[in-house]
């Protein structure tokens, strides 16, 4: 139902043919068939994306009072059961809420509408999880809310759809995704107790796939640990420095790179190019005879 004109310029228009939807049943794929502006129009999400102008008559079509809601700075559903539909909209809503300041008019009926799905096994939640404080991220933004309903949610076809919907950042489904495919470091977070593993394992993910693991209360501690000690260890020297106080090779410098981070960020030695000096034999050996089985 749309088709793309380019023009000569370089410039392109969509032009989209006025639809309607029904649905079989709340939460599901809605049927879609042509329709007229004003059935078009009834089928958004918010009154204030309801409003339309006529070309040809050179006026506005407001017939759900979108510029009055839009004056008044307020986020108001179309139609009765719009929640329920598409319950996505609940999203757009938070978002468009947060970034814009506007009033959700129908915040009580959202949550009684998740509550609803809930009992419907549709877009199930765990309410115990639903607003919880996070231990690393205590500024309750619109980024940290979208990623506290993914992690509340049960089913995993849930989170797979919550990741599609174009109202995420980029950087949030990149978190999400993650999150919920690749679980080997979840699984190895698990395990690892030291600080050497545990920084190796979280120093190149991002704040957001921190965060949701920080809800885990298994893993909290580890996820604190890395943010508060961790995250921002590095040495005071590098290659050349080693290079000019001993005859090492190249493979040589980054084990020794390496054994000297595992030691600063186990033990916490503070003067990392002192205890270099210092031990350099003896790290040296150990480097040396590290694989060797005696």
């Amino acid at each position: 139902m749309t088709i793309t004109l380019h023009f000569k310029n370089g410039e392109s228009v969509d032009i989209i043919r006025c639809r309607k939807e029904s649905y079989v049943f709340y939460g599901s794929l809605p049927i879609v068939i042509p329709s007229s502006i004003h059935e078009d129009l009834y089928r958004r999400d918010f009154t204030l994306n309801a409003i339309a102008y006529n070309l040809l008559n050179d006026e506005i079509i407001d017939n759900h009072s979108g510029i009055k809601d839009l004056l008044k700075e307020e986020l108001k559903k179309v139609h009765k059961d719009s929640y329920l539909e598409d319950p996505t909209r609940i999203l757009r809503g938070i978002r468009y809420s947060e970034r814009y300041n506007f009033t959700l008019v129908d915040e009580n009926e959202m949550i009684e509408c998740l509550l609803h799905l809930n009992k419907l096994d549709i877009f199930k939640i765990n309410y115990n999880l639903l607003g919880k404080i996070n231990p690393i991220e205590d500024s309750y933004n619109i980024h940290i809310k979208m990623l506290n309903i993914f992690y509340a949610m049960d089913k995993k076809e849930d989170k797979e759809m919550f990741i599609k919907n174009s109202i995420l950042d980029k950087e949030l489904k990149t978190a999400m995704s993650k999150y919920l495919y690749e679980e080997d470091i979840e699984c190895s977070l698990h395990l690892h107790k030291n600080n050497y593993n545990i920084y190796n394992l979280l120093g190149k993910t991002s704040c957001y796939y921190r965060i949701i693991l920080a809800w885990n209360n298994r893993l909290q501690y580890k996820i604190i640990n890395f943010e508060k000690y961790l995250k921002n260890v590095q040495l005071s020297f590098n290659g050349n420095y080693i290079r000019s106080i001993g005859d090492i090779n190249g493979k040589e410098i980054g084990d020794i790179i390496e054994w000297i981070k595992r030691i600063k960020l186990c033990i916490g030695i503070k003067e990392d190019k002192d205890y270099l000096k210092k031990h350099l034999g003896e790290i040296k050996d150990d480097v040396k005879y590290k694989d060797r089985k005696f």
